[in-house]
């Protein structure tokens, strides 16, 4: 199987190789074409002129050609490749250059058809004779001029020789734009074929499990950049998605090991007559047994949402008669902390979606806020429409805040900013997840600004 890069290449050259062809063939017509108008159009007037000249020889007391001249005339025409003929009206004067200088005539013959045939190795040529009429005003026709050539057109030796140097420094030029395309070629080859092939090994060491790996590659091409970026992220994304399910997988195991240990050993000692079967034993064990029980049922809920497999019953409620309600259900929390719940809500505030899961988000968002809030703080609520196509939620504390370091991540399973995990300060970390998950079924956004020190904002986008 060829690969891109050679495929490429053979490509690119046979696509040069035809171009520079066909380029040369043009050319090449195109000169042979214009030397052809060129050489019968110069032929044409020679032979005129010659024509003219012989006419000027004509003597019209003596009534016949002053035959010094004519024969220097012949030999002027004999050296351009013409061979004169000439006859007179009352045949009292012939003159034919063959039988005067015959060999010569037969050398210029043969030095014409071959310079011909070293620049147009397949032109078939062969001697032409055309006559022409010589005329006087006196006395009208006086004769007739055979004109000889070696056709039906030649060059001379340095036309032929221009010609066929032209015709060399096309093929030359062909041969040498090849070869800078083949080179061209190899380069563009590489420069496109080294990002994918770059993409191929670090997608097998994905396949291969090894994931976090970059692909280094660069390219100035928009969609080769594109292809290496994404790999990249989709590499880092892996690796991010691997260490999240080995720290859900830890995470998980650390939750159900507390419960578990503290029902076995009761259970253990009850069995082996160490302890009284108590109601207050038995309630301790029943207790873990609904924490155990809260956990499996968060971790489906949250499965639920993340695959869309619950139908949302969405219809448009008022926001403000909800907050009032939860200010009610969390009135003893709040009161054992002295903190206020300030709402910045009208009270004909409207959202459109499922009012129990958009509940259980606010549910999960105030719980956090009074949990990591200091005594005597406030909890803002505010609402907004934004230009008439989504709502803006804040939820506001202004307690201890979360480190920047952290807030990428208090949205994963079971992430708690508390690395203690004491049951003081939280649940079991699946809150602000089933939270994310919630507002995303609603085609919404939810986004954390905390600073240390001064306090958390969850900010929720809603549609309208």
């Amino acid at each position: 199987m060829k690969s891109l890069k050679n495929r490429m290449i053979i490509l690119y050259s046979i696509t040069t190789m035809v171009i520079v062809v066909l380029l040369a063939i043009v050319f090449n017509k195109s000169i042979n074409t214009i030397f052809r108008e060129y050489a019968e159009n110069l032929h044409n007037k020679f032979v005129n002129r010659t024509v003219e000249r012989i006419e000027n020889q004509y003597d019209i007391e003596a009534g016949t050609f002053d035959e010094e001249k004519i024969e220097r005339i012949g030999l002027t025409s004999l050296k351009k490749g013409l061979l004169l003929r000439i006859e007179s009206v009352n045949d009292n004067f012939r003159f034919d250059i063959r039988t005067k200088n015959e060999q010569e005539c037969i050398n210029i013959l043969q030095t014409v058809e071959e310079h011909m045939h070293m620049v147009y190795p397949n032109f078939r040529g062969e001697y032409t004779e055309n006559k022409y009429v010589l005329n006087n005003e006196q006395d009208g026709v006086i004769g007739w001029v055979y004109v000889g050539y070696y056709g039906p057109y030649s060059l001379s030796v340095n036309e032929a020789m221009l010609v066929s140097k032209l015709n060399n420094a096309i093929f030359w030029s062909g041969v040498i734009f090849l070869l800078m395309s083949v080179i061209i070629a190899v380069i563009m080859a590489n420069r496109i074929s080294n990002p994918i092939t770059s993409v191929i090994e670090i997608a097998k060491r994905i396949a291969a499990g090894e994931y976090g790996v970059q692909a280094k590659a660069k390219s100035s091409v928009k969609e080769l950049e594109d292809l290496v970026y994404s790999i990249n992220e989709m590499s880092y994304s892996l690796k991010k998605e691997e260490l999240q399910k080995r720290q859900m997988c830890t995470d998980i195991a650390h939750e159900l090991r507390t419960p578990l240990c503290n029902i076995q050993g009761q259970v253990e000692a009850m069995i082996d007559g160490l302890w009284e079967p108590s109601k207050v034993r038995l309630g301790n064990c029943h207790t873990e047994i609904l924490r155990l029980t809260k956990l499996v049922n968060q971790l489906q809920e949250l499965y639920i949402l993340e695959n869309t497999c619950e139908t949302l019953y969405m219809c448009r409620f008022n926001f403000y008669d909800m907050c009032c309600i939860l200010r009610n259900e969390f009135e003893k929390r709040i009161s054992d902390k002295n903190i206020t719940i300030r709402l910045q809500v009208p009270e004909d505030a409207i959202v459109y979606g499922d009012v129990q899961r958009i509940k259980q988000c606010m549910i999960n968002l105030i719980a956090n806020a009074i949990t990591y809030s200091s005594e005597g703080n406030e909890i803002g609520i505010t609402y907004r429409i934004d230009g008439m196509k989504e709502v803006v939620i804040h939820i506001i504390d202004y307690g201890q805040g979360i480190p920047i370091e952290e807030i990428g991540f208090i949205f994963e399973r079971f992430y708690r900013v508390d690395k203690s995990r004491s049951s003081k300060t939280g649940g079991m970390g699946i809150g602000l997840s089933i939270t994310k998950a919630i507002i995303e079924r609603h085609d919404g956004t939810i986004t954390v600004y905390s600073k240390v020190g001064e306090g958390t904002t969850f900010e929720i986008h809603l549609p309208l």
